[in-house]
């Protein structure tokens, strides 16, 4: 039978508790007034003899002292079957023996055991009001869907909030969800749209047919080998995510890795840290593309990531690079926006015009898909367009009230897909786009 830490670490508590009070039983014994007159007069014997219990108590005490020790070992033992014993997991041991797999799926195994345990207890106890009045069954169901994962909440609760209204569905929302079902989706497809945009030369072919202000672009070179030293320019992998990969090269001794801030010295630093990028798989593929750096006053631009949900912008990150990343989170109205993502590299922010949330709304409304973050670098002059993210770095730290938010927003945008769909909207723009790489794609491969 396999060891249950929970119930190891319960009964540890247990005998630490019982541990206490003997130390307590056996001080105030040895406290009292007839112990301490004998222990002065050390009377022989025969005429007074230690009291039974106090050698009870030092016995069990002893007993326990043995048992606790024996229950440390075994709970140390079981520190990396379960999180809560231990958070003090030494991962880099684990992956330089290689047990990293086997501790993960003993890992799984246990939480699929406890959220099952969890789940089969709460769903008796919603069960146990099928027949009470609406107020207390809404009160139990909605506190159910607010604090489950959507694939938790059992389908008689969904059946009843879809009869009473009152019992809100949205709270189950799940932006994290959302976008791991659509990339699973995706992944069936052989060219799916988004990552079809998330390409950087697809994304700018799209951007020339909107009429989009966007920066001048090398042709593709494989192997960063072949990328000529020129300054000042922007490097970029053809394929990232996260800023990861991204080199602003504005100078032979002022190289700057976008994702950590890192300044490197000269080109051959540069070429070291790509191959690291590679190595760790931050970048996919060794093909480079150079880029019209924009500046703005002088310095490194100011980006701005709208998370756009057909035509609905619900969310924007302003980041500054120089000298060192900063973030700044926006509502749409242009009110700053605490959330638990990038707490600590806040910056108070610039933010942005309404014309820019215009446009990044009128271009969403040109792509069938429910959500897509589109990028902008601000320039002395104007915003200029960068890319395409249908899948934005860390999607899943989102705190949880945020995510529902924007899972909601997602369904949202579905929901005006599917009616403009049904209204006959053509999207004649995309459709263009879509067919123009697809019949490029068929002339490399002929």
């Amino acid at each position: 039978m396999s060891p249950d830490p929970i119930k190891d670490q319960m009964e540890l508590k247990k005998l630490n508790n019982e541990n206490k009070q003997l130390e307590k039983d056996i001080k105030q014994i040895e406290k009292s007034r007839w112990y301490k007159i004998a222990k002065v007069l050390a009377w022989p014997s025969k005429l007074f003899k230690p009291s039974k219990e106090i050698a009870a108590y030092k016995e069990a005490y002893k007993q326990a002292l043995e048992e606790n020790e024996a229950l440390k070992q075994e709970v140390a033992q079981l520190q990396i079957e379960h999180p809560e014993v231990d958070q003090a997991i030494n991962y880099k041991e684990l992956k330089q023996t290689g047990q990293t797999l086997a501790v993960t799926e003993n890992l799984l195994e246990q939480k699929q055991r406890i959220d099952g345990q969890y789940n089969e207890a709460m769903n008796k106890l919603a069960r146990s009001y099928h027949n009470e009045k609406k107020p207390f069954r809404r009160e139990l169901y909605q506190t159910m869907i607010d604090h489950l994962n959507v694939e938790e909440i059992p389908e008689y609760i969904i059946r009843y909030a879809n009869l009473d209204r009152n019992v809100d569905l949205s709270r189950m929302s799940s932006f994290t969800a959302l976008l791991n079902l659509q990339a699973s989706r995706s992944q069936q497809q052989r060219n799916p749209i988004e990552m079809q945009l998330d390409d950087k030369m697809g994304a700018y072919k799209l951007a020339d047919m909107l009429r989009l202000n966007r920066p001048w672009t090398s042709p593709v070179y494989i192997g960063f080998e072949t990328v000529p030293e020129q300054y000042p320019t922007v490097i970029k992998p053809t394929e990232g995510a996260g800023s990861r990969g991204v080199y602003l090269a504005m100078e032979p001794n002022q190289i700057i890795n976008i994702k950590t801030g890192e300044l490197l010295n000269n080109w051959q630093q540069l070429s070291q840290s790509i191959n690291e990028d590679l190595s760790r798989g931050y970048v996919l593929k060794d093909e480079w593309y150079m880029e019209e750096l924009v500046e703005e006053n002088g310095e490194s631009t100011t980006d701005y990531k709208f998370y756009t949900f057909y035509g609905e912008v619900a969310l924007i990150l302003e980041i500054t690079r120089v000298p060192e990343v900063k973030y700044c989170w926006w509502s749409k109205d242009g009110k700053r926006v605490s959330l638990a993502k990038y707490d600590d590299r806040l910056y108070k922010g610039k933010g942005f015009s309404q014309e820019i949330i215009d446009i990044v709304e009128t271009i969403s409304q040109e792509i069938p898909i429910p959500f897509m973050r589109i990028d902008f670098m601000k320039s002395e002059e104007d915003y200029i367009f960068n890319e395409f993210t249908p899948y934005p770095g860390n999607y899943d730290e989102f705190d949880r009230e945020t995510d529902r938010k924007l899972g909601q927003y997602y369904l949202n945008a579905e929901t005006r897909i599917k009616a403009d769909l049904l209204k006959g909207k053509e999207f004649n723009i995309f459709h263009q786009w879509n067919y123009e790489l697809a019949t490029s794609e068929e002339d490399q491969d002929g």
